[in-house]
C-alpha cells in the first residue's frame, strides 16, 4: 500500500458535534494563534478535549495545538458565507469519501460506514464520526444521499407509544407542546421520580444565584455558554437537524 494511503487510512476522523465544531467559530473573533483549554472554558472539559481532537485532525492545529492558515481560512468563509473553504477541508481530510466508486451522493448506510472503519474507526465512535461528517457535508452543500440522512443519528430514537387503535399517540390539537416532552424534568434524588440530573449539569447548576438576586450580564452570559456545552454533551442533538 502505498505511503499516502496508509497515512490517510489511519486518520482519525472528528467525532464532536458539528453544532459544537461550529460554535467554537461563533464564539471567537479572532483565530488566535494557539488553541488551548483556557480559550475553550465556555464549554465542558469533555467537550474541550473533543474540539481539541476535531481540530487536530481536521488539520486545524498543528500537534501542539498551534493554529494553521487552514483554521483562519474556513473562519474567514463561515463569516462570510463562503462555503468554499470548508468544501476543500472535508475533500482534503476525508478523501476516501470523495473518491470514485464511492458516491456520497448515492451511498448507502452499510457503505459509508464501511469507510469509516477503513479510517481506523470503530463501534459508538463510528456513528458520532458519521454524524459530525454528514452535518458538514450538508453545510458545505454538498449532495448527501437521502439514504444517510434518514439513517445517520436517527435510527436508534425512541418511538411514540402506539393508540388503542394502533396509530401513533397524537397530542391534543390545543396541547402546547411543554419543556417535559423535549427531556424530562430531573429531580434531585429522593423526591420519588428515581430521576437524577446528570453530574455535569448539576455542578453548572450551583453556580446559579440565589432566586431574586441580580446578577451582572457577563456572568449570565458565562453560565449560559457552560450550560449550553454540557447540555449538548449530555443531551446531543440530531446532526440531521443541525444544519438544515
Amino acid at each position: 500500500m502505498a505511503v499516502q494511503e496508509d497515512a490517510r487510512i489511519k486518520a482519525v476522523a472528528p467525532y464532536v458535534s458539528y453544532r459544537t465544531f461550529r460554535n467554537f467559530f461563533e464564539h471567537v473573533d479572532l483565530v488566535p494563534t494557539r488553541v488551548d483549554r483556557p480559550l475553550l472554558s465556555y464549554t465542558s472539559g469533555a467537550t474541550q478535549t473533543q474540539l481539541l481532537h476535531a481540530f487536530r485532525a481536521l488539520g486545524l492545529t498543528k500537534a501542539n495545538n498551534d493554529t494553521t492558515e487552514e483554521m483562519e481560512t474556513l473562519a474567514d468563509g463561515f463569516k462570510a458565507g463562503d462555503k468554499g473553504p470548508l468544501k476543500r477541508l472535508l475533500q482534503r481530510a476525508y478523501p476516501l469519501l470523495f473518491e470514485p466508486p464511492f458516491s456520497l451522493g448515492r451511498a448507502s448506510q452499510s457503505q459509508i460506514r464501511e469507510k469509516f472503519e477503513e479510517m481506523g474507526l470503530s463501534g459508538d465512535t463510528i456513528r458520532k464520526a458519521q454524524s459530525f461528517f454528514i452535518a458538514a457535508a450538508k453545510d458545505a452543500e454538498f449532495e448527501v444521499s437521502p439514504h444517510l440522512r434518514a439513517s445517520v443519528g436517527g435510527s436508534s430514537a425512541p418511538r411514540r407509544p402506539a393508540s388503542a387503535n394502533g396509530g401513533a399517540q397524537a397530542r391534543r390539537p390545543n396541547q402546547r407542546r411543554r419543556p417535559a416532552d423535549v427531556a424530562p424534568q430531573h429531580e434531585t434524588s429522593g423526591s420519588g421520580s428515581g430521576i437524577k440530573v446528570p453530574d455535569a449539569l448539576a455542578g453548572i447548576l450551583k453556580h446559579l444565584p440565589a432566586e431574586g438576586k441580580p446578577w451582572s450580564q457577563k456572568r449570565r452570559q458565562l453560565f449560559m455558554k457552560t450550560f449550553e456545552g454540557a447540555l449538548d454533551l449530555c443531551y446531543p442533538l440530531e446532526d440531521e437537524e443541525e444544519v438544515e
